[in-house]
This record gives structure tokens, sequence and C-alpha cells, in this order.
């Protein structure tokens, strides 16, 4: 894994057609007239730019700076189209951004191995669960993770220019704390240890809700029963592990799509990851860059499931009401976006021989290994 993965596509429109596609087929239902309220997705038709949206109010500093873009963004646009370009926007980058990722062949195309891994990471169930239970935030931090990473790639090598292109590919993610600490463990797993002052730049950006949450008379400590409470959760009989592995688990059993509970996706999910594996251990793992993003998708795991693992959740009950900001570990399957980056990119790669003269049937392949049993999205959210 080296700048190559962030080289342009000779080819880039297929990836591109396939973004959107993908981006109107989840969201379509959403884009009608009117807001879509769905849980913790609410949009106003003007949000106002008051102490709370700046983190200086009596709540805790979850939502910003989001808050504040939206308070700008809705003082020019109206809210219900924020809210639709947005979500358009975010389905559409991450299947883009992970399809760029690939590494491209000798001609300089990705081909279907691109338009696989677009696919798996783009329609994923942690993109369906986080799209029904709301957090629009965070998906918009999944969204820019496949670009922070061709950023740090070119920053790893030296490249002209490639510092400010990562500032800018992280102020997405950065909306919101736990955006900002998913963007900056990507950039400490690729930016590589002499780059490494040159990119610290990006802490910057975090400074609104570090400063806010310094601020807060709570301190920052949170209750230590919400460990449990918003704990991964195991959604089939393949348990947490195996839901988690397939970038699964959400806590809010109301936010899993019907068809995550089919007896097929453990054997589907564990298929996926014994193929992603196979990509990690033939070719994936020789740079110091992939071996610090699968380093990095292991520490996504494992922070996911250690709400359900003994003595884990002990330690984790600890520094969420002992650590100031550590509340931002409760919600745990939220760090797997750390693992369905490498996940996709492996299993798209390892099949780059076969998707040579079956391209069709590598992209249907794809879609019926992961995309289509995180459907439906919208129906159950619109019921």
């Amino acid at each position: 894994m080296d700048e190559r993965w962030a080289r342009a596509d000779a080819a880039p429109w297929p990836a591109r057609v396939l973004a959107l596609v993908v981006a109107l087929l989840v969201t379509g239902p959403a884009l009608g007239p009117g807001f879509v309220l769905l849980r913790d997705m609410v949009f106003v038709p003007r949000q106002d730019l008051d102490a709370d949206a700046l983190g200086l109010g009596g709540s805790l500093p979850r939502a910003v700076p989001a808050d504040a873009a939206m308070a700008v963004l809705t003082a020019v646009v109206p809210g219900d189209v924020v809210q639709k370009l947005v979500l358009v926007a975010t389905v559409y980058a991450a299947v883009l951004g992970a399809a760029r990722l690939v590494p491209p062949a000798a001609d300089g195309r990705r081909g279907t191995a691109g338009l696989v891994a677009g696919l798996v990471y783009g329609w994923s169930p942690y993109l369906g669960e986080r799209l029904l239970i709301g957090h629009w935030t965070l998906l918009v931090a999944y969204a820019a993770l496949p670009w922070i990473a061709r950023a740090a790639l070119r920053v790893r090598a030296g490249e002209p220019g490639a510092l400010p292109r990562l500032l800018l590919v992280c102020a997405p993610a950065a909306l919101t704390p736990t955006g900002s600490l998913l963007a900056g463990g990507l950039v400490l797993a690729l930016v590589g240890r002499a780059r490494l002052p040159s990119a610290a730049g990006g802490v910057l950006l975090s400074l609104p809700w570090v400063v806010a949450g310094a601020l807060h008379p709570a301190g920052g400590a949170s209750d230590p029963a919400g460990v449990a409470a918003f704990a991964a959760r195991a959604e089939n009989w393949g348990g947490t592990l195996v839901a988690v592995l397939g970038t699964g688990g959400i806590w809010n059993a109301d936010a899993v799509p019907g068809s995550r509970t089919s007896a097929f996706v453990p054997v589907l999910t564990l298929l996926l990851v014994a193929v992603a594996v196979l990509g990690w251990a033939s070719v994936g793992a020789r740079s110091p860059a992939a071996r610090g993003l699968l380093v990095l998708g292991g520490a996504g795991l494992l922070l996911a499931c250690a709400g359900a693992l003994p003595g884990a959740t002990q330690l984790l009950e600890w520094a969420v009401g002992s650590v100031p900001g550590a509340g931002l570990l409760r919600d745990g399957q939220k760090w797997a976006a750390w693992w369905a980056l490498p996940l996709a990119e492996r299993f798209a790669s390892r099949r780059r021989p076969r998707c040579a003269n079956a391209r069709t049937r590598g992209v249907s392949g794809a879609h019926a290994t992961h995309g289509a049993y995180c459907q439906p999205t919208w129906r159950r959210a619109r019921d």
C-alpha cells in the first residue's frame, strides 16, 4: 500500500456512475418533499446559531461544530434541501472513495475491483444501520475515510500540495468528535512517522469540540451505565463478533434492517472476511502503510466489541466514568468504520484476477454477499 493506491483512475466513469446509482437507490425514498425525521436525524428549516451550537451552552458538545455548520448552511439553503444533499452526497462519496482507493492495474484502471470495493464499503450494514438510527454526521465521517486515506498516502509520499488536500478532506469528518477521532486514527496509521509532524495541523480541526468540552462544567465525564446500554449486539445466530465483522451489530435493534436477521448472513459475512484475509495474506500487508491500516482495522474491531467482552467491559466503564471524553467509546460499534475500509479494499483486490474475465459476475457477487443483506434501509425508516 503506497501512493499508487491514490493515483487517478484511467477510466473513472464506471465508479462515478455506480456511486450515483447506489446513492439514489439508498436515499431515493427520502428525496421526496419535506423532511425525513428519523430518530437522531433531525433537520430543521433553519438551524439556530446559538450558544449550544458553538459549544458554549449547557449541553455537552456532541454536535460541535456540526450544529454551527448547519446554522450557516440553512441560513442560505432550506433545511430539507440541505438534508437531501447531505444524504445523497454521503453515500456517493463513500462508494466512490472506496472504489478509488483500490490500487490500479498495469493499465491504470481499477476496473471491477474498484466497483466491488465501492459496493462493499458504500452499501454496507454499517451505513444502513447508521442511517436507520439517524447518525448522519457519523456517516459523513465514514464517507470521508477513503478520501482521507488517499490524501494521507500522498502526504507519506511527499507529493507537493498533499498536506492541504489532507486537511480539506478531514474537515467533513471533524464535524463531530467521533468523526475527528476516526479521521485522526486513519492519518496516524497511514501518514508515516517522518511526515507525522507536518500532518499534526489536523489537530486544529478538533479544537472546537476539544475546547468546548474542556470548558464544560461537567468535565466531560459520562454515565458508566451507558457502556452496557450501547454495547454492540448480535443480530442473528452468528453472535456479536460475526455481526461486527460484517460491519453491523449496532446496539439499537430497531435500527437493524430486517434482512440482517437472516440465517444466511453469518455465512456470507464469514465468506467475505475469509476472502479479505486471503488478500491481506497474499499481497496486502507488505508495506508499512498497509500494516498500519490492518492494525487500525483490528483496533476498530476491538473497540466495537469491548462493551460485550468480559474484563474489557469493566475497564471501559471505569474509563467512561473517570476519563473526560471517554464517553465517546460507549457506542463501540461505530469504531467498526476503521475495519470496514481494509475489509472492502482487500476483498475487492483479492477478486481482481477473476474479475478481469467476469466483470458483471464479480460485481453481482459482491452485491449478493454484502450490499443486498443490509436492505431495506429507508423502507423501515418510513414505517
